[in-house]
């Protein structure tokens, strides 16, 4: 759980729509707030608490050893650098930056907020350290890599200024949201209808949406349906794959709110001649509310 920006995340999940105002011309992204947890899973379950926290408190003891907990966590990112402060949660229940490492103690941590009573934290507590990571498409050669003369895209995941391919031939990401009170209605555990038809639909997923002006705002963001479209790296090889649709893609794929023949530099002769395969999942968010 966390109260405040981690990052670049002002909110646990945040949503870039390519074109927030209409027809997308191009693939979506997203940030999301990830727990990350022992870097060295070799030396066991390192980032627990050794010694109990019992609110209110500032300074949290981690356990020693070679490497000690808070070396592991340094080496996965951990800083208290003013203006680049991390942020950790203990226990998934309080979250906090960090303002000192290795302080007052040897593998310590002082935190930035203290942590009221009465919430207490035995032994063996889990600690996480909260990274924010953005996941978008690159078409970058030198990203995504390949042969020459391959057309290059990937999904890619960006961390502190890090930027490393995930998957291969993914051309485009579109994300849609539902939402739980976010059309003037009270919260109540269901997603909201948007479209009027009875029970719960596709039409019920919202595009070409900020999430940054309540009341649909970022926090009631309950389902996600995300669509993936693959591609492969380089055309087939022969003579007759413009002429079977089953082969190539005769014409664009249309996922969401983007029609690729909007893209700019788009030609439909050379978008045929490479085959596509579209995936869309719905996926339910955690620790977004009640």
């Amino acid at each position: 759980m966390t109260t405040a920006a981690v990052g670049a995340c002002t909110a646990p999940i945040v949503p870039a729509d390519n074109n927030p105002g209409g027809a997308d011309a191009g693939p979506d992204s997203v940030s999301l707030v990830v727990p990350v947890t022992n870097a060295n899973p070799a030396v066991g379950a390192l980032w627990q608490l050794s010694a109990n926290a019992i609110g209110p408190f500032t300074v949290i003891t981690l356990p020693g050893g070679a490497p000690t907990a808070v070396a592991d966590m340094v080496s996965a990112g951990l800083d208290a650098t003013a203006g680049s402060e991390s942020t950790i949660s203990i226990g998934g229940a309080a979250s906090s930056t960090v303002t000192a490492i290795n302080a007052p103690a040897a593998n310590q941590l002082t935190l930035t907020t203290q942590i009221g009573a009465p919430k207490t934290f035995p032994i063996g507590t889990q600690v996480h350290l909260l990274q924010c990571v953005t996941y978008s498409i690159s078409t970058d050669a030198v990203t995504c890599g390949g042969a020459a003369g391959e057309t290059h895209s990937c999904l890619t995941r960006t961390t502190n200024g890090l930027t490393v391919p995930m998957v291969d031939g993914i051309e485009d990401l579109q994300l849609a949201y539902a939402c739980d009170g976010c059309n003037g209605t009270n919260a109540d555990g269901i997603p909201d209808n948007q479209n009027g038809v009875a029970g719960f639909d596709v039409g019920d997923f919202v595009t070409d949406n900020t999430w940054a002006v309540a009341p649909m705002t970022a926090d009631k963001i309950r389902l996600v349906q995300i669509s993936i479209v693959a591609r492969q790296p380089a055309p087939d090889q022969g003579v007759s794959e413009t002429a079977d649709p089953g082969i190539v893609s005769p014409t664009p794929v249309v996922v969401s709110d983007h029609d690729p023949s909007n893209d700019a530099g788009y030609n439909i002769n050379n978008y045929q001649i490479q085959r596509r395969r579209v995936l869309t999942r719905v996926v339910e968010t955690r620790n977004m509310g009640p």
